[in-house]
């Protein structure tokens, strides 16, 4: 279908589509696409699109995403870079189960962010360009991460070993993209 096609159809969205159809155009930096969604949505009291909201509410869960992933490659560098110089002086700070934690969480995090924009229809990597973060560095983290992060099975029996307790609880990317499903207020209809 072409854009005019598609454009008589703007109006009909719900605020919910709209918002994510403008912020992948804002992601693909499309900004005559942004107008056209804009311009197309129906106006509320307050004369402002009624997407407005939603863009609201899904770029503070995208920024919460982006800052919680920045935080864990900040982690990750940090524990990465220290290797024999601390070794001796820190022994705490040594620890590969702590490593493969950190990468854990940064590929577990990434492959929920995967599924929630999947279920949405949201693009995740023009999701995150919006909040203006370095979206290499994340990439990087990710890649490092993955190349680090052992099975779930293997992790978790070393952190009950580490821990001492009988159980320890790994997050499913499933679990994060609940989390972001309840953070938005989005209930899931069975298929």
């Amino acid at each position: 279908m072409n854009a005019k096609v598609l454009e008589k159809h703007y109006a009909r969205l719900t605020p919910r589509e709209r918002a994510i159809l403008t912020l992948n155009a804002f992601g693909r930096k499309d900004e005559r696409e942004v107008t056209r969604l804009i311009d197309a949505a129906p106006r509320v009291t307050l004369d402002a699109p009624d997407c407005g909201r939603e863009l609201q509410r899904l770029a503070h869960a995208i920024e919460c995403h982006a800052l919680a992933q920045a935080e864990q490659a900040a982690t990750l560098f940090f524990f990465t870079s220290l290797g024999d110089r601390t070794r001796n002086k820190h022994p705490d700070l040594d620890n590969l189960c702590t490593i493969e934690m950190v990468a854990y969480n940064i590929v577990t995090r990434a492959d929920g962010w995967r599924v929630f924009c999947g279920e949405l229809g949201l693009d995740p990597a023009g999701a995150l360009r919006i909040t203006g973060a370095d979206t290499l560095l994340s990439e990087m983290a990710e890649s490092i991460a993955r190349a680090i992060t052992t099975d779930l099975d293997s992790l978790r029996a070393k952190m009950c070993e580490q821990t001492r307790q009988a159980e320890a609880k790994l997050r499913t990317p499933e679990e994060v993209a609940a989390e972001y499903r309840q953070f938005l207020g989005i209930v899931r209809h069975p298929r």
